[in-house]
């Protein structure tokens, strides 16, 4: 306990002694004279709103979007349309070209005719063993036989 009391006692008169040697003599500093600053005033009125520029980085997408397509492949005639029109309903927007369907026309028409000769002809025959059947001279065979031939061209 005597220890801690010449501890602080040492302490104390060690911190006068440094406030005393920051209380020495000095020297008056001199105060320049301050100028004046000068500043610009403005008037400040209450507005109810104000503009703010700001910048958007995004993508900008149609608010409609039509996916087109075509029963039949084809290639592509003429574009009726550019991207931004007003279309309304029933509005050709593409044509496509028809030369292979005119072609394709052109070979089922053929086929048409081909099958018609044919059931003329199965027609034909027909009636002759039929009239060969009522004189004795046919079997129901060859009848049964152009019969059936004749409904397989017409479903044809």
């Amino acid at each position: 306990m005597m220890r801690s009391q010449s501890l602080l006692i040492k302490a104390s008169i060690l911190s006068v002694i440094t406030l005393l040697a920051g209380c020495g003599t000095e020297e008056e500093s001199s105060v320049a004279e301050v100028e004046a600053l000068t500043v610009s005033t403005t008037n400040v009125a209450l507005s109810p709103s104000y503009q703010v520029r700001r910048e958007y980085v995004g993508t900008v997408r149609a608010g409609q979007q039509a996916n087109l397509g075509f029963e039949l492949a084809g290639k592509v005639e003429t574009i009726r349309v550019d991207v931004g029109d007003t279309v309304t309903k029933d509005t050709p927007l593409i044509q496509l070209n028809t030369d292979l369907l005119h072609t394709e026309l052109g070979q089922l028409n053929a086929q048409d005719k081909e099958v018609r000769a044919q059931l003329n002809l199965v027609n034909a025959n027909l009636k002759r063993q039929q009239s060969l059947k009522a004189k004795g001279f046919s079997a129901d065979a060859e009848i049964d036989a152009l019969t059936s031939e004749k409904g397989v061209l017409q479903a044809t």
